[in-house]
Parts: structure tokens; C-alpha cells; sequence
């Protein structure tokens, strides 16, 4: 009778780490799809992000003129060169 609990205790034993081991797999994959959907979703706002700004530069530029104009557009354009760079 001792070995056989002793041989039920083992199985036990096995049969839990293959469950935590099962688990930390699904976790695993569970945390890279969510990497993914969430980069997914970033690089989608930076392009959003983008042609707002290259919208707005152009009709600023129709709208006002002088160095007011040119200030703001630089500002703009430093703003899409730093988008690029996320």
C-alpha cells in the first residue's frame, strides 16, 4: 500500500508542475498578444497623429502668413519628425 500512494503522490506531483508549466506557457502567449495588439494600436495613432499634423500645417500656412506662420509650421514639422522617431 505504500508504494502505491507513494507512486500516487509522484503522479501528483508531476501532474501540478505540468499544470503550472501550462499555465506560464498560456501566460506567456497571452502577454505577447497583448504586446502585439498594443503596438498594433500605437503605430495606428502615430500615423492619425501624423497626417493631423501635416493637415493642419497646410492650412495654417493658406490661413496665416508672416513669421508667425513659419514659427508654427516649424513646430509642426518638429512635431512629425519626432513621431517618426517613436
Amino acid at each position: 500500500m505504500d508504494i502505491v500512494e507513494e507512486l500516487l503522490k509522484k503522479a501528483k506531483k508531476e501532474l501540478e508542475k505540468i499544470k503550472i508549466q501550462t499555465l506560464g506557457i498560456h501566460g506567456s502567449m497571452t502577454s505577447s498578444g497583448q504586446r502585439m495588439t498594443i503596438q498594433e494600436k500605437s503605430e495606428e495613432e502615430v500615423k492619425n497623429s501624423k497626417s493631423g499634423l501635416s493637415k493642419n500645417t497646410s492650412e495654417l500656412k493658406s490661413a496665416i502668413k508672416g513669421k508667425f506662420s513659419d514659427k508654427l509650421t516649424e513646430t509642426f514639422e518638429d512635431q512629425k519628425q519626432m513621431l517618426d522617431n517613436i
